[in-house]
């Protein structure tokens, strides 16, 4: 099952990239981003698309993994407390 799974993951990814790049090369139009205190130098369209999306997965993983992070640590403390009730429970009876 395994197996599987990293051929489902090997095809998305192959997709992700297939359209990341027929993305860039169908936006061939030179663009240049224009910020408060910085310029970009002349890309392609598809570009600046596919790194803002690369950007944007990115700080989706950096914050899912906080959200996870503290996820975890709630279901250790409410473990803790559960082994420690029925500690007491045991003692009870």
């Amino acid at each position: 099952m395994a197996w599987f799974k990293t051929f489902i993951s090997f095809a998305i990814a192959l997709v992700v990239i297939g359209c990341g790049m027929a993305l860039t090369l169908r936006n061939a139009q030179l663009v240049e981003l224009d910020l408060f205190f910085w310029h970009s130098p002349s890309l392609s369209l598809g570009t600046i698309l596919v790194v803002c999306l690369l950007i944007g997965c990115l700080l989706g993983m950096l914050i899912n993994s906080v959200w996870l992070w503290r996820v975890t640590r709630k279901s250790q403390k409410l473990q803790k407390q559960l082994d420690q009730s029925i500690k007491r429970l045991e003692q009870i009876q």
